[in-house]
This record gives C-alpha cells, sequence and structure tokens, in this order.
C-alpha cells in the first residue's frame, strides 16, 4: 500500500469510527462534540475548505440563499443538528433497504451536499455499493467539488452515481429514488430555500420515497422578558403563551404553506410581551430537533407587544428571493417580516 492510499485509508478508518460514535453516545454531549470536531479535522484536511472566510459570497436564487462553502461547512460542527440528522437518515436508510431486500440498490438522492456531503459520506461507510447509490446535487460549484474529492479520498466513488450542479428548487428528476434529503434550512424557515425544495422534489417522488427532514413546523407564542440567574447560569421565571402553529411543512401541507393563521392575543396576557418563533424539525421517525437544540430551532424574535397593540396578530408564509414568515397586527395596515428587509 503506498503513501496516498494509506492515508485515505486512515482518514475513513477515522470517519468511521466518528461515526459509530454518534450513532451509537446516546446524549452523551462530550462524545457528539469530540466526533464532529473529528470528523471537520478530516474533511478539511482532504478538501482544503474549512470555517474560514465566513464572509464568502452566498449565491442567491429566485427562491432563496445557497449558504457560501465556508458556511457549509460549519454545520457539521452544530454537534447536536448533525447526530440527529446522522441517526435518522441511518433509520431510513435502514428501513428501505429491509423492505427492498429482493431490489437492491437503494436510490439516495442528496440535494445540497455543501463540502463534505456531511449527511451521507459518514454513513456511507457502514454500507456496500450494492446496497444503496447515491446521486449528489449542489448549486455551488466550490461545494460540489470539494464533496467530490472528499469521497475520492475516503473511497467511496462506488456509491456515487452521478453529480450536479443544478437548482434542486427548479430541477427535474430524471429516476426514481427511494430516500431523498435536503436540509437548506434556517430557523422560522426564513431566507433559505427548503420550502421550496421541498415544492418541488416531493411531488415528482413516489408516495413511498422518504423525504428528509420528514416534517418541519414553525409555531409562535409570546414569551415574558428573560432573567438571568447568575447562581445556575440560565434564564428563570420566562412565562410562555402559546399562540398556535403557523406554518408546517410535509409531503401533505406543501400547496398550503402560504395560507394566513390568525390568532387571538389575549388582553391580559400578562408579562408576556415579546412574540417568538419556535421551529422543530422531524428528520425522520422519533428523531427530531426541537427548541435551542440548534441554530435551526432557535427562538426567533419576531417584535414586541405593546399594551392593548391588537386583538389579533396574522402570520403567513411569503416566497421568493427572499422568503420567510410575515406578519401584522389586526388594528394596523404595517407588515413586519421575519427576514427583516424585504431586499438583499
Amino acid at each position: 500500500m503506498n503513501e496516498t492510499s494509506m492515508s485515505c485509508t486512515q482518514n475513513a478508518d477515522k470517519i468511521r469510527v466518528a461515526t459509530q460514535k454518534i450513532l451509537n453516545c446516546g446524549d452523551a454531549f462530550g462524545i457528539m462534540y469530540e466526533a464532529v470536531h473529528e470528523m471537520y479535522e478530516v474533511y478539511a484536511s482532504i478538501s482544503g475548505i474549512g470555517i474560514q472566510n465566513q464572509n464568502r459570497k452566498s449565491i442567491f436564487l429566485d427562491s432563496g440563499k445557497a449558504i457560501s462553502t465556508p458556511e457549509a461547512a460549519h454545520c457539521l460542527l452544530e454537534m447536536v443538528r448533525t447526530t440527529k440528522f446522522l441517526r435518522g437518515i441511518k433509520d431510513a436508510f435502514d428501513a428501505k433497504i429491509q423492505s427492498s431486500t429482493t431490489n437492491l440498490p437503494i436510490s439516495v438522492l442528496y440535494a445540497g451536499t455543501g463540502p463534505y456531503a456531511t449527511l451521507v459520506t459518514p454513513l456511507l461507510l457502514l454500507y456496500s455499493p450494492v446496497q444503496l447509490q447515491v446521486d449528489l446535487i449542489d448549486i455551488n460549484e466550490e461545494s460540489l467539488q470539494s464533496a467530490i474529492r472528499v469521497i475520492a479520498d475516503l473511497g467511496l466513488g462506488q456509491f456515487v452515481r452521478t453529480t450536479m450542479i443544478d437548482d434542486a428548487a427548479k430541477m427535474k428528476l430524471n429516476s426514481v429514488y427511494d430516500v431523498v434529503i435536503s436540509e437548506t434550512m434556517q430557523a422560522a424557515l426564513k431566507k433559505e430555500h427548503q420550502v421550496a425544495i421541498m415544492q418541488n422534489l416531493i411531488p415528482q417522488c413516489s408516495a413511498n420515497t422518504i423525504f428528509i427532514p420528514q416534517e418541519i413546523t414553525v409555531n409562535a407564542e409570546l414569551v415574558s422578558k428573560e432573567k438571568w440567574n447568575s447562581e445556575t447560569y440560565a434564564f428563570d421565571s420566562v412565562n410562555h403563551i402559546e399562540l398556535g402553529e403557523v406554518v408546517r411543512v410535509n409531503n401533505e401541507t406543501l400547496n398550503h404553506i402560504g395560507q394566513k393563521k390568525v390568532f387571538a392575543i389575549a388582553t391580559n396576557n400578562s408579562n408576556c410581551k415579546t412574540l417568538i418563533l419556535t421551529t422543530n424539525i422531524t428528520v425522520f421517525g422519533n428523531h427530531r430537533l426541537e427548541n435551542s437544540d440548534c441554530s435551526l430551532t432557535m427562538p426567533f424574535k419576531m417584535n414586541n407587544v405593546a399594551d392593548n397593540q391588537s386583538e389579533h396578530v396574522s402570520f403567513w408564509y411569503e416566497q421568493g428571493k427572499v422568503p420567510g414568515l410575515s406578519f401584522n397586527f389586526s388594528n394596523t395596515k404595517e407588515i413586519y417580516y421575519a427576514t427583516g428587509r424585504k431586499n438583499y
């Protein structure tokens, strides 16, 4: 074995070991942290792309923002996010393989690979090319070429059928897929094109295709001002008034994303004066990302509510170059946007 081959084998072994840690560590956050950083060191060394230069330009599409290559690299280091997605995708792969024993390999589409193809390359090391085959898509050529280098170095080339530079929110599928993966979102579904991608790809898939994430929900709440406890190093005495579900995205709701939701605001809403959005993500089955697990589910402050400002608040999801939730109060024509300014 020459020096290059030995290096590739060592890299694959490191990723495999880190993957097993993530899959089997339960809620041991220290092990998760260690594992994602071990992965990052390998991926960065192979690709030459790290988390530096976060100010590189993103790509702005008709359906939303595609983040820059370094920003996409950084997603790996969100340990709970990476852990929940890898565990969910592993279960999805296993479910399809077990139900398709006479029709292998299963076919997988990964749209929005980023520079490491983070959500599939660790798992491919646990399977054989006879069991599954993958097509890779990204709109960012730098990210896709990096992912191709990673795949070659880890010896995963036999798993990959095609690689394409394309816009997953517009592309036409030429194959039937058992599993489709696309994680291209921010908290409260703002700015990026997750919704547009799901609306484009899911109708082109069969009823038996597993789309990951399976479901995303955004809810509205009124909360009180946080009080910092210097002894417990946590926020105390935060009261919540749940208003309700603002938007739900899954394979059954794609035609109703822009539907307006109206909620009553009680006049006796106590000290709950801050309007926030919370995001929950079902990756697959019981694997979920919930409030504050990662950047995708951090509470998002929309506005402060003044006393007697309004009896009702209305929310709706707007698509386009800067997608996101908008809202207004019943006693004013002014519209507020989760995305801030309407144009970049």
